[in-house]
């Protein structure tokens, strides 16, 4: 046994030249050979928290970077659908955002009643598409454009409950905007357009022009709603 590595001098080489070494001096030599970079520096762990505080600190600047341009593209486009729908509330702006509506697709707000009721029935037959096709037209929605490809997507494929209900709650945010007479023949507009739709369904079911109960009932609620918003304003 190497009784020098384990702290222990000979006796005849303890003179006085020689240094006695304790067990726990001889320990903390062994611990210096193995870890000369955590013994050698007596402020280890203050220093290796500083280098931790600067990594986070740099990687926090690059993630604030990288999400900048990002955030002003997001509130770019948000002004772009506020002045294209006249809606000013932020939160119902980030809510179509979020329903995945664009500047170029906001337009469609005036349609998602009319496809709401569409669907009430379970299914949008070809009456009704057709109907809903040319509302669009009406309302400047171009041939091939993102909105027009938007609002196919919608027809072909059934949108969620809270969907149709935000953007109902839009569709109010924009109105109520408006000038009183304006306002009411924008409401007059949107009901009948979703009236037309229902009737288009029952013709093409080859039940005359009578509306279904479920196309009904959206009808009525969206009436009620407006004529809510109404009173809101009037007092």
């Amino acid at each position: 046994m190497d009784l020098e590595a384990a702290g222990v001098v000979p006796e005849g080489r303890q003179g006085s030249g020689s240094i006695h070494r304790t067990p726990e001096r001889a320990r903390g030599a062994r611990l210096r050979r193995l870890h000369p970079k955590v013994c050698g520096e007596p402020d280890t762990c203050g220093k290796r928290r500083k280098r931790c505080e600067a990594d986070h600190i740099g990687r926090t600047d690059r993630e604030m970077t990288e999400r900048t341009p990002h955030h002003a593209e997001r509130d770019a486009q948000r002004e772009r659908m506020a002045e294209a729908s006249g809606i000013s509330d932020r939160e119902i702006l980030a809510d179509l955002q979020a329903l995945g509506y664009t500047p170029d697709t906001v337009t469609l707000l005036r349609l998602a009643p009319v496809v709401e009721v569409a669907w009430a029935g379970g299914q949008i037959t070809n009456g009704e598409r057709a109907m809903i096709l040319g509302t669009a037209a009406t309302l400047n929605v171009q041939w091939e454009s993102p909105a027009h490809f938007q609002l196919l997507d919608w027809i072909a494929c059934r949108p969620s409950s809270a969907f149709f209900e935000k953007s109902r709650r839009a569709v109010r945010s924009a109105l109520r905007a408006l000038p009183g007479n304006e306002r009411t023949a924008r409401q007059r507009d949107l009901i009948s357009s979703c009236r037309n739709v229902a009737v288009a369904s029952a013709e093409t079911l080859g039940i005359g022009r009578e509306i279904c109960d479920a196309e009904r009932r959206v009808i009525d609620q969206l009436a009620l709603e407006l004529q809510r918003d109404d009173e809101s304003l009037a007092i």
